[in-house]
């Protein structure tokens, strides 16, 4: 299926409104208050609680332990939420680059294929009109370059948005501009060729 542009507008507003929000909690204050309580876990790892009399440690008072233990039930579901933030922002990313990158492939292909017409060198073989060939095939070069690389820098990037996620773009996709770079690859020699 497909999704408005509308919807995918209002879907990726709320993601940043939530990611915001995420932000303004400060998550990161909390535990620094936690660990403030509990001074005995600012230890080394190597040496914590090791060699500590049992008479060193404090029992906690009830608001401590409500907020340690709070904190404590909260922190899997604030990384669960940020990892799923983070997951769909991804996802948003991808179905707003998608359209214009599909459409730019196509016009990229037909534009490789009026390149190779444009190979056919000129009947008439006038120094003027052979010039004028040359110079338009020289500008078709650069045009097929440009379309190419583009689409290239384009599909990387939404190639590096989605590592280490488990969605990934259709091979289809991969396969016709993997075939259309060869294609530009093949062609290019061939006009210098002629």
């Amino acid at each position: 299926g497909s999704l408005l542009s509308v919807d995918l507008e209002q879907h990726e507003a709320r993601l940043d409104d939530m990611s915001e929000e995420l932000l303004n909690m400060d998550v990161d204050e909390l535990k620094e208050y936690v660990l403030d309580m509990h001074p005995q876990g600012r230890s080394r790892p190597g040496s914590a609680g090791f060699g500590v009399s049992r008479a060193s440690y404090q029992p906690m008072d009830d608001f401590s332990f409500l907020i340690t233990q709070t904190l404590l039930s909260a922190l899997p579901h604030h990384a669960q939420l940020k990892d799923r933030l983070n997951t769909w922002t991804a996802r948003v990313s991808i179905l707003r680059a998608a359209p214009r990158y599909l459409d730019d492939l196509q016009q990229a292909r037909k534009a490789m294929r009026l390149g190779w017409d444009a190979l056919v060198p000129p009947t008439d073989t006038s120094d003027n009109h052979f010039k004028q060939w040359k110079e338009a095939v020289d500008t078709i070069s650069g045009v097929l370059r440009s379309k190419v690389s583009d689409l290239g820098l384009r599909l990387d990037r939404m190639l590096d948005t989605l590592e280490g996620r488990d969605d990934c773009l259709p091979d289809r996709w991969i396969d016709v501009f993997e075939a259309l770079e060869m294609d530009f690859g093949r062609w290019v020699p061939e006009s210098t060729r002629r």
